[in-house]
């Protein structure tokens, strides 16, 4: 199906820890009205041979990343050039900035991106906020505003043999 060598394991486990750790340090910067939910996420992973996919779903109930990203003052300049969550999150996928200083933080969105690039063909889609960015290997970047909150963000990696 994908050929996975150590390269692409590396990035595939480094996308994976820095999704959760996002999750963990992020996307629940507030209390919830949920006391139970709070730092909690949801992971699953789909092959299905068939269509020679593989499909990883990451979703937590958090505030989301353009909440975070405004909130914590992180990637001043983005905001201020990104007309809405969706154009925030793509541009934040790009950047690699992180709040944290130790120069291991702040790749976990273009981690993503770099696992996408490894396979023959996939896509990568974002839903955060009130935006949803589709990053398709070989295409234009999608992105998209909605009129409410989507409750959270929902990261879903498809990775396809062409």
């Amino acid at each position: 199906m994908i050929a996975m060598d150590r390269s692409w394991n590396q990035k595939f486990y480094r996308a994976l820890t820095d999704a959760t750790t996002n999750a963990l340090d992020h996307a629940y910067i507030k209390r919830t009205r949920l006391p139970w939910m709070e730092r909690m996420w949801w992971a699953a992973g789909i092959v299905s041979q068939s269509a020679q996919t593989l499909r990883f779903v990451f979703w937590d109930q958090g505030v989301g990343i353009p909440t975070t990203i405004r909130r914590k003052g992180l990637l001043a300049r983005l905001t201020a050039r990104a007309a809405n969550d969706g154009e925030l999150i793509d541009e934040a996928t790009e950047r690699g900035s992180s709040r944290f200083r130790d120069g291991r933080r702040g790749h976990g969105l273009y981690a993503l991106i770099e696992l996408i690039d490894l396979a023959p063909s996939g896509t990568l889609d974002i839903i955060s906020g009130r935006g949803r960015y589709r990053y398709q290997k070989g295409a234009p970047n999608l992105r998209e505003q909605f009129p409410g909150h989507v409750g959270g963000t929902l990261i879903v990696w498809t990775l396809r043999k062409p």
